[in-house]
């Protein structure tokens, strides 16, 4: 997926997040989006996946053929997650992964034993979400999203609540089945988070 960014801006009420931001992300680059805690990276990443709509300026989504996706259909071809996205706490982890193949399809040639096993949870499949630990958790959708087919992957601080072996882990999983997308990371810390760096924005630049 190519995306096109003129003169993006944000606000909320009358601070604004960021403005100005002009920028091409190439179909199957790795954008890394850096900045402190509360800058407004995530913002950004919420507006890039058509959750939120900018204050200013304009952005447009472009199939390989250059078409134009529509913001409605956008939600068919990306993938997301971030610490502050919710599960269902009552579901069972098969339950939510069932669930969530109503939707969406793993990659191909990944059933459902293997995306278990890939994420590290065999035999936690009956075990309710809210007995999940906060790494599980984040496993599970770093899973969903890096294991499900799409054009564009939005990964909000993706290591947090990862220890350094289920970081490595993450990084792993995003080298081998990330391929052929356009990956964007919001983080404070690139080095410990994303594999490359195609394109670099530096939220602290727009404001």
């Amino acid at each position: 997926m190519h995306i096109k960014l003129d003169n993006l801006g944000r606000r909320f009420n009358r601070s604004w997040i960021f403005r100005s931001l002009s920028t091409e992300i190439k179909e199957g680059s790795h954008l890394i989006i850096q900045g402190a805690n509360g800058s407004g990276k995530s913002t950004l990443t919420q507006i890039l996946s058509g959750f939120l709509s900018p204050s200013e300026g304009k952005i447009t989504w472009h199939n390989p053929d250059n078409k134009l996706i529509l913001a409605e259909d956008l939600p068919f071809k990306l993938s997301f997650a971030a610490p502050y996205q919710d599960l269902y706490q009552d579901l069972s982890l098969m339950e939510i992964l069932e669930f969530h193949l109503a939707f969406r399809s793993l990659l191909p040639g990944i059933n459902k034993s293997d995306f278990i096993d890939l994420i590290y949870l065999k035999g936690e499949e009956d075990k309710l979400i809210k007995h999940f630990s906060s790494g599980m958790k984040q496993r599970l959708k770093l899973g969903l999203a890096i294991l499900s087919e799409g054009d564009l992957l939005l990964l909000d601080e993706p290591i947090s609540n990862l220890d350094k072996q289920a970081s490595a882990w993450y990084r792993e999983l995003l080298q081998d089945y990330g391929k052929g997308k356009t990956v964007i990371i919001s983080t404070n810390d690139p080095d410990n988070e994303s594999i490359r760096q195609d394109q670099l924005i530096k939220i602290e630049d727009y404001k």
